[in-house]
């Protein structure tokens, strides 16, 4: 950014901010994780924020016996997670390097005011 800019640069990255921010609030919400057991026969579904949102039981499964059941249950919960995980973190590498891109030059913008307005005496003088 060059000593040009202006109010109307920060407004802009400020509302490029707020887009970042709307767009990770969307993909969040708008994303699924899927799991199932080793066998097949449990599949569990987590949403963006890691809630369970479905879980599919295989008929006939329930006579293995409730132990049996919920370590299937836990063992596609984990492979959901770990599915997240990968889309997760790869999400928020890309949105952390858009944050800091844009605070990047929000910072040059506000440097490159501060430098104007300290050239033109607008500023108090500082203490040593």
């Amino acid at each position: 950014m060059s000593a040009e800019s202006s109010v109307p640069d920060v407004l802009n990255q400020l509302e490029r901010l707020n887009q970042l921010l709307d767009e990770q609030v969307r993909w969040t919400s708008a994303q699924s994780f899927s799991g199932s057991d080793e066998a097949g026969g449990v599949d569990v579904t987590l949403d963006g924020q890691l809630k369970l949102v479905g879980l599919e039981i295989e008929d006939g499964l329930l006579r293995l016996g409730a132990e049996a059941v919920e370590q299937r249950i836990n063992q596609a919960l984990l492979n959901a997670r770990t599915s997240a995980a990968d889309g997760i973190s790869s999400q928020q590498t890309q949105f952390m390097d858009s944050l800091f891109d844009v605070t990047r030059e929000m910072a040059q913008s506000v440097d490159a005011q501060l430098a104007k307005a300290e050239q033109m005496g607008l500023l108090p003088n500082q203490p040593d």
